[in-house]
């Protein structure tokens, strides 16, 4: 995970993620989960009304149905 620090206009790692999965899980969560998103791209325009998100935390993906 990164920032951008502007005032050099450079974006810096701030820390990592991990989220403890191997790449196997990765791999079949990825084939489960796929479907039933919907990718946004950071496109603040195409948030869902049940998601309350500023424009700097759009997600690529969200949820096609979160109930």
């Amino acid at each position: 995970m990164g920032c951008l620090d502007t005032h050099r206009n450079y974006w810096v790692t701030v820390t990592k993620v991990h989220t403890g999965h191997d790449d196997s899980t990765l791999e079949r969560l990825q084939k489960e989960l796929g479907p039933l998103m919907v990718k946004i791209s950071q496109d603040y325009t195409k948030i869902p009304p049940w998601l309350d998100c500023s424009k700097g935390m759009v997600p690529d993906f969200v949820a096609k149905d979160p109930k």
